[in-house]
């Protein structure tokens, strides 16, 4: 696929997720649903959920953050906190790859 199809295709899906965002509000607002929100597991999509998380009323947010992928400091975290979206961390523990430089010893070495 060149880049003139992969820049429609990012059009046609930005365009439907904004109509799916109308669609969530309008039912929010008829009372069919408490909270909406979006999320992303892919860091090269940052920039595409900053600018919905601008734009768009949104009550919360997930994507991957942890000790080893702390990308989302950089703008994904202090936006949310600007405007008072909730985050929903995914991957916290990496599948256990952020876990394993902190694991605990054998029971052996505990003397047990």
């Amino acid at each position: 696929m060149g880049l003139m199809a992969d820049s429609s295709a990012l059009a046609a899906l930005q365009a439907e997720n904004v109509r799916l965002i109308a669609l969530l509000q309008a039912m929010k607002a008829a009372g069919q649903l408490r909270y909406f929100g979006i999320t992303t597991s892919a860091g090269r999509r940052h920039g595409e959920l900053a600018q919905i998380m601008r734009s768009q009323p949104i009550d919360f947010v997930q994507f991957s953050y942890n000790l080893l992928d702390r990308k989302a400091e950089q703008q994904l975290l202090p936006l949310a906190r600007e405007r008072g979206i909730a985050v929903l961390v995914n991957r916290p523990f990496r599948q256990g790859g952020a876990a394993a430089p902190v694991a605990a010893p054998p029971a052996a070495r505990l003397g047990g």
